[in-house]
């Protein structure tokens, strides 16, 4: 504290150095924030000229004598340390951000339509879930043996299924999910979709 380090009484305020500081800290950290935004239109009222009377103050700053010397000097220190932190940046415009968008886009030709279709299986006789060992697995390895699609295991449980692209697979509420092979148009996607339901009635 102030008082441990001078000897003065509580009563005393603090050192106008020390004050200044923790505002100019409070301003680096907004101004540092407007930064990383990208813009300076977000930086705090008064953030610049705050940094300028803070730079005065530190090029200003006398040692003085005992130990309250070392507190201003500390803190004319950290000041400039602050002041040489805060980094300028050019404010983001509209085109850099669709610039940024249009980057990761494929062309046209390279285009595709990839199906979801999510499916809740339950049991006829009480409409309750489906059980794994019951029912999800025997459907998985139907699906493996009779329309020749290739097993994904989790050791020696079957988890899923792949085939040319597609992939069945177990959402958490125990949904079976197509996820559809990349496709050219909706009447292939149309095809994968009939085919998919066709064979999942078919093991059901």
């Amino acid at each position: 504290s102030f008082r441990r380090l001078t000897g003065a009484r509580a009563t005393r305020p603090r050192p106008p150095a020390r004050a200044h500081h923790d505002l100019f800290a409070h301003a680096h950290v907004v101004s540092t924030m407007a930064a990383v935004m990208g813009s300076a239109r977000h930086v705090a009222p008064g953030v610049s000229a705050l940094r300028a009377r803070q730079n005065a103050r530190v090029r200003d700053a006398r040692p003085r004598s005992g130990r309250f010397a070392r507190v201003v000097t500390s803190a004319a220190v950290r000041a400039r340390a602050h002041a040489q932190a805060a980094v300028q940046t050019t404010p983001l415009t509209k085109a850099d951000l669709v610039e940024y968008l249009r980057s990761g886009s494929k062309p046209k030709s390279e285009w595709r339509i990839g199906t979801e279709h999510e499916k809740f299986g339950y049991q006829k006789s009480n409409l309750r879930p489906m059980e794994y060992d019951a029912h999800v697995k025997v459907l998985l390895e139907a699906l493996v043996r009779r329309f020749d699609w290739q097993p994904m295991m989790e050791g020696d449980d079957i988890i899923g299924a792949k085939l040319d692209g597609q992939s069945v697979t177990l959402e958490p509420g125990g949904q079976f999910e197509l996820s559809g092979a990349p496709l050219i148009n909706l009447h292939q996607t149309c095809a994968e979709v009939h085919s998919h339901l066709y064979q999942v009635k078919t093991v059901a």
